[in-house]
This record gives structure tokens, C-alpha cells and sequence, in this order.
């Protein structure tokens, strides 16, 4: 799954993959200036998704431990 991540991401020039050289067999994996300015990009997603919700980040981490918590009671059920 990386792998197809890291080569999709290759194509448009976000990471390239040169080998290590302390070791041929790894495989190193760095961000392209395209690749730092996409992630300087998807770093300011969050704060725009709970903007773009109209609650307080405080509720939706409690939102999420509740979550968290029904999640882990439906399986203990056998619920899921």
C-alpha cells in the first residue's frame, strides 16, 4: 500500500526514491519540493474541516471518544 502510494505520488513529482547510501538494498523515500508544498497544503485540512463544521475541536474530541468507546462496546457485543 506505501509502495502504491510512494509510485502515485512519484508521478506527480511529490517524492522520489533514491537508494540509501549506506545500504543498497533500502530504499529511502524523500518529498520533492512538490511533495513539501503539497504537505504544507494538507497540513491546513483539519483546521478547515472543523472550521467548515462549527464546533469547538474540544467537541470533536469528545465526540470521537464516544465514538471510540461504542465502537469498543459493539465489538466486545459481538455487534460488529
Amino acid at each position: 500500500m506505501c509502495f502504491a502510494l510512494a509510485v502515485a505520488n512519484r508521478a506527480v513529482l511529490a517524492v522520489y526514491r533514491p537508494r540509501s547510501a549506506a545500504d543498497e538494498r533500502q530504499l529511502v523515500l524523500e518529498l520533492t519540493d512538490a511533495g513539501r508544498a503539497l504537505r504544507a497544503e494538507a497540513e491546513s485540512v483539519p483546521g478547515q474541516v472543523v472550521d467548515a463544521l462549527g464546533v469547538g475541536l474540544d467537541e470533536l474530541q469528545d465526540l470521537h471518544a464516544a465514538l471510540v468507546r461504542v465502537n469498543a462496546a459493539a465489538l466486545k457485543a459481538g455487534a460488529l
